[in-house]
């Protein structure tokens, strides 16, 4: 599920550019694509903590379950044969049965991978955009080619979002990283051409 279209534009007004009323930021085409740069940084940033939060989770079931695989190294340690130890010994067993009946259902490696394709593509898209605002600030104009070219990223984003694993969305981490993303865009200078 694509957070995009769930908690930016009306935001992006009032946080960034409370100074600009809303119909005056509406009358220009160059604010479609710094909203669209700006939704692909939102994306990246919240991509990319929901990827690292898979894999460490993925990462964790590993070492549980090859720590305590009643056939691994550690199983092997003498210290389990004494008597105070092999309550814990047990423990383990029952924590590593459960991992490996767990994991597989909760396929974090795939949805890690999954997202981090997601990143990738989201990464590509800001650089596009970052791409086409720098060709229209070298040309001082947003053209029709430069409105072709932006509309040509803008329509991967379907096809983006549809690679986007269907994961509970977080609202507390949508919010950290809306905030993020404002404080790295405040201060930018927009340059909106003449007429």
């Amino acid at each position: 599920m694509a957070i995009r279209k769930k908690c930016l534009h009306p935001i992006w007004a009032t946080a960034i550019l409370g100074w600009m009323s809303e119909s005056t930021r509406v009358q220009h085409p160059a604010w479609q694509l710094y909203d669209f740069w700006r939704d692909a940084r939102l994306d990246i940033v919240y991509y990319s903590h929901l990827q690292a939060k898979y894999a460490s989770w993925a990462t964790v079931f590993d070492i549980v379950g090859a720590v305590s695989a009643p056939t691994g190294a550690v199983a092997a340690l003498p210290i389990w044969k004494l008597p105070l130890l092999q309550p814990v010994w047990i423990v383990l067993l029952t924590i590593a049965a459960l991992v490996s009946v767990v994991k597989p259902l909760l396929k974090l490696a795939a949805t890690a991978s999954k997202l981090e394709n997601v990143v990738t593509l989201y990464k590509v898209e800001e650089a596009d955009a970052k791409k086409i605002i720098h060709k229209m600030i070298q040309k001082g104009s947003y053209d029709e080619a430069l409105m072709n070219e932006f509309n040509e990223v803008f329509s991967r984003t379907a096809d983006i979002m549809k690679q986007i694993p269907n994961l509970r969305e977080s609202k507390r981490l949508i919010q950290q990283c809306h905030d993020d993303v404002i404080r790295e865009f405040t201060g930018y200078e927009y340059f909106i051409p003449e007429g």
